[in-house]
C-alpha cells in the first residue's frame, strides 16, 4: 500500500496514465464505440470515448474507495443512461475490467484484465469480454 500512486487529484486529469487504477472498458453497443472510466487509490474518476483525452465525456459515475492494510477496494455506480443503454433480459454488451499498478519506483508496471487483449493495449474492443443481462 505504500507503493500506491495517485497523482490525479482532479476528475479527468491527464495524470491518470502515471496512476494505480481500475479502469472500465465499456462498449454498450458492441461496436467498437467503447467509452473508458478509470478510478484511481483516492477515488479520483476519469471518464473518456476510447482511447482520447480524459475529459471527453462527463457521467454521472459515482466511486467510494476503502483502503486496507493490503490492498484497496473501489465500489461504484455507472448509470445505464450514460451509457445509451437500457438493460434488458437477452440483452449484452462488451466490456472489459483491468487493473494498473505502476509502483513508485517506476521500474515496475504491472497490468491485469479480465479479458486480456494479448496486444499490449488493453484498447481492443475486439477482445473485451460479453455481459449479458439475464
Amino acid at each position: 500500500m505504500k507503493e500506491l500512486v495517485a497523482k490525479a487529484k482532479d476528475r479527468n486529469s491527464e495524470a491518470f496514465w502515471e496512476d494505480d487504477c481500475i479502469e472500465l472498458f465499456l462498449d454498450p453497443q458492441s461496436d467498437g464505440n467503447y467509452r473508458h472510466i478509470y478510478i484511481n487509490s483516492e477515488g479520483v474518476i476519469g471518464e473518456s470515448f476510447g482511447k482520447s483525452s480524459p475529459g471527453g465525456w462527463k457521467t454521472g459515475t459515482e466511486v467510494e474507495v476503502d483502503k486496507e492494510a493490503d490492498r484497496w477496494i473501489v465500489e461504484g455506480k455507472i448509470h445505464f443512461s450514460d451509457l445509451g443503454f437500457t438493460p434488458e433480459s437477452g440483452k449484452s454488451f462488451k466490456i472489459n475490467v483491468n487493473r494498473t499498478k505502476t509502483g513508485k519506483s517506476k521500474s515496475f508496471w504491472e497490468e491485469t484484465a479480465w479479458s486480456p487483449t494479448f496486444d499490449g493495449s488493453s484498447h481492443v474492443p475486439s477482445r473485451f469480454g460479453t455481459l449479458k443481462f439475464r
